[in-house]
C-alpha cells in the first residue's frame, strides 16, 4: 500500500501503541488517546487512521462456553 501511497504524495507511518517497555498488549484507552495525541501534534498536515486488533485469550474464552 505504502508505495501506492507515495505515488499519490501521501505518506505512512505504522506506529505501534504500547506500553513502556512492551509492544502491543493490553493498552487501555487513556494511554492510546495520549499518544494519538502527541503524534497528531507533530505535524499539522497529518491525519490518523486506527487499527485495533482483538485478541482472544482461549482459555479464558473456553472456560465461559463451559458455564
Amino acid at each position: 500500500m505504502s508505495p501506492y501511497l507515495a505515488e499519490k504524495r501521501i505518506y505512512i507511518t505504522p506506529i505501534i501503541i504500547s506500553k513502556p517497555g512492551q509492544k502491543g498488549g493490553d493498552v487501555r484507552f487513556a494511554r492510546v488517546r495520549n499518544d494519538i495525541g502527541l503524534h497528531l501534534k507533530q505535524r499539522h498536515d497529518s491525519y490518523l487512521t486506527l487499527f485495533c486488533g482483538l485478541l482472544r485469550d482461549q482459555e479464558r474464552l473456553a472456560r465461559h462456553d463451559r458455564g
